[in-house]
């Protein structure tokens, strides 16, 4: 799948998928952090902050779709999501 872009902050993310096995959790013991997760890379290419949708995923639920940036307006002012 498609990462997400933004050139002016410099930024990609990208999602990451379900660990393997991923039925059964007693394998792979941990909080799985990066797993079915969001992850932002700045131009250091070290992971950051991962925004993880389903923890220690043993029902097999990943994302169907890409990241998408979008710009909005909160309170007036411009913001950038995710950011």
């Amino acid at each position: 799948m498609n990462p997400a872009v933004d050139l002016a902050a410099r930024t990609i993310w990208f999602r990451r998928r379900q660990p393997s096995p991923d039925l059964y959790g007693a394998e792979r013991p941990g909080d799985n952090l990066y797993t079915d997760s969001i992850v932002r890379s700045t131009s250091t290419r070290r992971p950051q902050m991962p925004l993880q949708y389903i923890a220690h995923d043993v029902w097999d639920l990943d994302a169907v779709s890409p990241p998408i940036l979008v710009d909005v307006k909160d309170q007036g002012r411009p913001r950038r999501f995710p950011r």
